[in-house]
């Protein structure tokens, strides 16, 4: 159990006020720390609940993992384009939901984008001494990508690739699923209140902050942690962060998030906070509306009905612009 008058929680950069008896763990997973806060329960039920979101998180890491010997979305990307590969119901579900998330973000957000990655050499969305292909390597890989060059037979359950080169990877998806799951689970088990961070992206607080109506979220300067820039309160909403990562010496040219329509990385530093009901839209829209123009975005923010976004544009001093989109 947590028993402090004030505990400082750091995810997505941003800094979460707990009070008095609230219990708190961390689990490892997909490569970054699950939190766990859930205040007003008994040790001896904070823990048993404890055992169950450990339990799932770990379920769906294996699940969702791409290198992952016995994963479907291992055998996928190594059969697909040979065979129609025969995948679990929930894996099929992932994919068909991908597919339309593909579709309303006019192919912005597309789990196929691995190759993309490679070519610029960016691996587990971190930057790798980043080079810049020539643009016929650029063209060929994304004539090879593309959801919409993957076939699911929903009736056989089964996943296909029209073109040899393509990769499924879920990374751009994978968090905000793994809370949403966890979200039902903790409803199913009738905790009301709760507040889940994963790594440093995205989280979602669920009903009262035991010391108020909502929990409060700060979102800091991406060079000077102490340096909030903007706060937010929730309640039953979730919320991602995606933006480009500064050096440490300072900011550099190319972010480490590749636009899966231009194949070429976001230029400058920039950052988007969203704010949905939903912790896979938070999860997806954080990133698409990174790359989007203005009229792109309007049209993003009215598709998914999402509660706020909140770009974060850094000049090389690192002056910030902030804009609530609309």
């Amino acid at each position: 159990m947590v028993n402090l008058v004030y505990l400082i929680v750091f995810t997505i950069g941003m800094i979460i006020p707990q009070y008095e008896s609230a219990f708190y763990k961390s689990i490892a997973a997909m490569g970054t720390r699950f939190n766990v806060v859930l205040p007003g329960l008994s040790p001896e039920r904070a823990q048993d609940v404890f055992g169950f979101i450990r339990s799932e998180v770990l379920r769906l890491e294996h699940m969702l993992n791409r290198f992952a010997d016995d994963s479907d979305i291992n055998l996928i990307n190594k059969k697909a384009f040979a065979t129609p590969v025969k995948v679990s119901d929930e894996i099929f579900e992932i994919l068909e939901l991908c597919n339309s998330y593909y579709i309303k973000t006019n192919g912005y957000f597309d789990v196929t984008i691995y190759p993309l990655m490679r070519l610029w050499n960016i691996k587990h969305g971190y930057k790798l001494d980043i080079f810049e292909p020539e643009k016929d390597e650029i063209d060929e890989v994304l004539s090879a990508i593309g959801m919409n060059k993957v076939i699911l037979d929903k009736e056989k359950k089964t996943v296909s690739f029209v073109r040899k080169g393509l990769e499924i990877d879920l990374g751009g998806f994978a968090k905000g699923y793994v809370i949403e799951k966890v979200r039902e689970l903790l409803l199913d088990c009738d905790v009301k209140n709760a507040f889940i961070s994963f790594g440093e992206s995205s989280l979602i607080a669920l009903g009262q902050h035991p010391h108020g109506d909502a929990w409060e979220v700060g979102i800091p300067h991406l060079l000077n942690k102490d340096k909030l820039l903007y706060k937010l309160k929730l309640k039953d909403q979730g919320i991602s962060n995606s933006g480009t990562n500064p050096t440490e010496s300072g900011f550099s040219r190319f972010g480490h998030i590749i636009n899966p329509r231009t194949g070429n990385p976001i230029i400058g530093t920039i950052a988007v906070t969203v704010a949905s009901f939903s912790a896979i839209d938070a999860e997806i829209l954080s990133t698409t509306l990174l790359m989007q123009d203005e009229a792109e975005r309007t049209q993003t923010i009215k598709t998914f009905n999402i509660d706020k976004a909140i770009l974060f544009e850094y000049s090389e001093t690192g002056e910030v612009v902030i804009n609530e989109l609309k």
